[in-house]
């Protein structure tokens, strides 16, 4: 029979393996834009001051460890617990709430950035040749603030996809020393 970390451990492979991180560049928190007078959609209701993309459907989220509205950072989580058992793993557990942190923040960061690039659209519409040349250039600031955002989440994709390779490798490796323990 077999001992009850291996059992965890396998079934901590397996809720590993499919998953995998994906720079999505956080598409949903770009506000829509309607395309008969190129304006911002405005929001529904009052809290919502713009429509947004919105967010993947939960079959890629929840496979994905860089989105920033997933769960499957979850079993990165549990299996380092589970190795913490056998060994110690406080670098990657630092790493990878790292890599939490910094990926939400990015998806705030980015979202009130969509929303001022988003006023300033609806703004340049509005007014004056004269005052449209400043907002050009605020747009453009805007633009590129936005880029850089996107890039430093590829890098957050890259990274835990890296981390989750080096989580299931080790999770591998006990499953085998597991393994060869309750064999003998």
């Amino acid at each position: 029979m077999k001992n009850d970390l291996l059992v965890k451990l396998i079934e901590s492979r397996e809720q590993l393996t499919p998953l995998k991180a994906i720079a999505c560049r956080m598409a949903h928190e770009r506000v829509l834009i309607d395309r008969r007078t190129q304006l911002p959609i405005a929001g529904m209701v009052p809290e919502i001051e713009f429509e947004r993309v919105g967010l993947c459907d939960s079959a890629k989220r929840f496979k994905n460890p860089a989105c920033s509205h997933t769960m499957a950072r979850y079993p990165l989580e549990n299996a380092l617990n589970l190795l913490d058992k056998l060994g110690e793993y406080d670098e990657w557990r630092a790493e990878l709430n790292n890599l939490n942190n910094t990926i939400h923040l990015l998806d705030h960061e980015k979202g009130e950035l969509e929303k001022r690039s988003a006023r300033i659209i609806k703004k340049i519409r509005e007014t004056a040749q004269i005052e449209e040349d400043f907002l050009i250039e605020k747009q453009t600031s805007i633009n590129e603030q936005i880029a850089e955002i996107e890039s430093r989440h590829s890098v957050c994709a890259e990274k835990i996809e890296r981390l989750k390779n080096d989580i299931l490798a080790a999770v591998n490796s006990a499953i085998q020393a597991e393994n060869k323990t309750t064999n003998e």
